[in-house]
């Protein structure tokens, strides 16, 4: 597994590739992928298998036609252990879900490496948009509210949490309402992110 610096590292020194060498990577990713999914997580063994697609068939990018579909509503009928590949034990999982949007919340199973990966590329994304280690950071979620880990300086505003001077029913579906929200909150920014992120200056 990689270690943090490792992740970093990689995460961030990606984003200047050249296209064949991005492409490269996705094939290579893509190939490795599939042939674990099939290998490892049983409801894939029995999709591709029912779609008569072998998994070596897969080799570049023009070749994800190939792949069988399936859809959510599928997928969250399945048990979960028919979805989690058999190199991970449950426990040993984060599990987290969607935000339920479409009514159900679906059930996902983490494994570390892959929540530091994508943690790695949240922050790169910050920093795109003007972010740096050790600015505070709101963040204008559908989801959990609440602070984050005090080194971060983040914190997460949700109409799940119902702060009672922070956020009102109406708070979600008109943005307005949301930067009045914040408004409450504290201080009001000198420069925000239409995109939900919150930069004080």
């Amino acid at each position: 597994m990689y270690s943090i610096l490792e992740n970093y590292r990689a995460v961030f020194s990606g984003q200047w590739w050249n296209p064949e060498r991005i492409r490269r990577m996705q094939e290579r990713k893509l190939v490795r992928l599939v042939r674990h999914a099939y290998t490892t997580v049983p409801y894939y063994n029995k999709l591709f298998d029912q779609a008569g697609v072998s998994p070596t068939a897969v080799t570049t990018l023009d070749d994800l036609q190939r792949l069988p579909l399936t859809s959510r509503r599928e997928l969250s009928q399945q048990d979960p252990d028919e979805l989690i590949s058999t190199r991970f034990e449950r426990a040993d999982l984060e599990h987290d879900s969607s935000s339920g949007s479409s009514g159900t919340p679906f059930a996902l199973y983490l494994d570390k490496h892959y929540v530091l990966n994508r943690n790695m590329r949240f922050l790169r994304g910050l920093m795109a948009a003007g972010y740096r280690p050790g600015d505070r950071l709101l963040l204008i979620t559908d989801r959990h509210g609440g602070k984050g880990k005090p080194w971060l300086r983040w914190e997460k505003l949700s109409p799940r949490t119902r702060q009672s001077n922070c956020w009102s029913a109406s708070t979600r579906a008109d943005p307005r309402s949301s930067m009045a929200a914040v408004h409450r909150c504290g201080s009001w920014p000198k420069r925000y992110s239409k995109r939900g992120m919150l930069f004080p200056s």
